[in-house]
């Protein structure tokens, strides 16, 4: 069987997955820093509370100089407010932490202002933590917008598998609805 299409994907470079490695962020971040320009890190409130103090202490043990900024709501607004924020601001990295709204918001800035992201999901919930895609709202309606694939994803096992239940089980029902969706497609070829 031969396809007259190509089709080409863009992925991480690299995917680290273990327990408690947040810890250890500073160290897979360096990997990809070649000034010491500014990290910026966008998430939520909430999520932010439960892991500044991980974070935090990390990179000022290894000189890391960092930003955090709140994503806002999933729209281009908040894309241009974090943009204007960072106007003036040497940047070497974007890192989203969180959800699907603190890492499409990141992904998108990141893409706009063209510098590498680096993702770290807090919960089995988005399956978009690899992807290069974001989906925003702007004008009432979601867009889904291509951008640059995460050079990066950092998965700690611990915060994830301590995001509250809901979260774990609509990451379940993506997983399904894939495999569903993959068995369909091939019906179709």
């Amino acid at each position: 069987m031969s396809y007259s299409t190509t089709h080409t994907m863009q992925l991480p470079r690299k995917v680290i997955i273990g327990d408690r490695i947040l810890n250890n962020t500073s160290d897979f971040v360096k990997e990809n820093l070649l000034k010491n320009d500014k990290i910026i890190l966008i998430t939520g409130k909430n999520v932010k509370d439960k892991i500044i103090d991980i974070i935090e202490e990390n990179f000022l043990e290894n000189n890391i100089q960092f930003r955090w900024l709140l994503a806002g709501d999933s729209s281009f607004q908040s894309v241009e407010k974090i943009e204007n924020e960072l106007k003036n601001e040497k940047i070497e990295i974007i890192i989203g932490i969180g959800g699907g709204r603190s890492i499409d918001i990141g992904k998108m800035t990141a893409n706009n202002l063209k510098k590498p992201f680096i993702s770290i999901p807090t919960s089995a919930s988005h399956d978009g933590i690899s992807s290069p895609f974001v989906s925003l709202r702007g004008n009432s309606k979601p867009y889904s917008i291509k951008v640059e694939t995460p050079i990066e994803i950092i998965a700690d096992l611990n915060i994830i598998s301590n995001a509250p239940y809901k979260l774990f089980a609509s990451g379940c029902g993506d997983l399904i609805a894939k495999i569903t969706a993959i068995e369909d497609w091939k019906l179709a070829r």
